[in-house]
């Protein structure tokens, strides 16, 4: 069982290192592409790769969150089963992760949806675009660094899933019974 139980763990922290790597520098800037702009023309391109591009997000936070809460419960798995208290810092590295993704999810990316489409409003003048276009600016900022720190986290937690310290061999001078 405990075979099965590092393998979902290890498995689960792969696909989740890995969809993160590929939605950040893979489908991300595919979207932002000169075959988007082509596909779109010139003149909706700047809105609708932006509304696709927030649309992928939203299906990323719900992908994000699932192998978190996986994560979460293989941890709690491991608790039963082995009948320990889980280490204090993978127990750490999974909650922080969680709360970055909720942060990016339930904050940032709505942040960005809104001011993307007052960027991008017919009734907008030229001072409310520009203003709108840098304060979107800022929160792809923020967007891009809880992006990274999400993705360290994850190469931690992959690290520590794949490298688990290895079990005790011998008996403590306390865990002898005389």
């Amino acid at each position: 069982m405990i075979g099965f139980l590092k393998f979902v763990g290890i498995l689960n922290a792969a696909v989740w290192f890995g969809s993160a790597i590929f939605h950040l520098f893979g489908e991300s800037p595919a979207l932002q592409s000169e075959s988007i702009r082509t596909l779109l023309g010139a003149k909706y391109f700047p809105y609708f790769s932006g509304v696709i591009a927030q649309i992928v997000a939203d299906r990323f936070f719900y992908w994000m969150l699932a192998c978190g809460l996986l994560a979460l419960a293989h941890l709690i798995a491991e608790r039963l089963y082995l009948g320990r208290t889980p280490q204090r810092v993978g127990f750490g590295v999974v909650i922080g992760l969680l709360a970055v993704i909720l942060c990016l999810g339930l904050v940032i990316q709505p942040r960005i949806r809104m001011w993307h489409v007052q960027t991008h409003a017919v009734n907008a003048t030229p001072p409310q675009r520009a203003a709108s276009e840098k304060t979107l600016r800022v929160w792809k900022g923020f967007a891009w660094g809880f992006h990274l720190v999400l993705l360290t986290g994850l190469g931690v937690h992959l690290w520590r899933m794949a490298h688990s310290p290895e079990e005790k061999r011998f008996l403590g001078p306390s865990q002898i019974r005389c």
